[in-house]
């Protein structure tokens, strides 16, 4: 969906993940990808509404002002 471009990403969510039922840790290495890569998909589509390459994006609902 992110390579067609056809999905404007505006929030997202992983819903559970209990560490007492995943003994081998694989469903948590998954999840912690799974997250990066909706946070740096996140973090593309606010670069392209703050104007592209030469503008940070700013996150002002994050814990203080942060600039990435």
């Amino acid at each position: 969906m992110k390579a067609s471009g056809k999905v404007r990403l505006v929030g997202a969510d992983i819903a559970e993940y209990t560490p007492d039922t995943d003994p081998t840790d694989k469903d948590g290495i998954i999840a912690a990808g799974f997250g990066w890569e909706l946070l740096c998909w996140l973090a593309e589509e606010r670069k392209k509404e703050n104007g592209g390459e030469n503008r940070h994006t700013v996150w002002h609902q994050a814990f203080g002002s942060v600039s990435l």
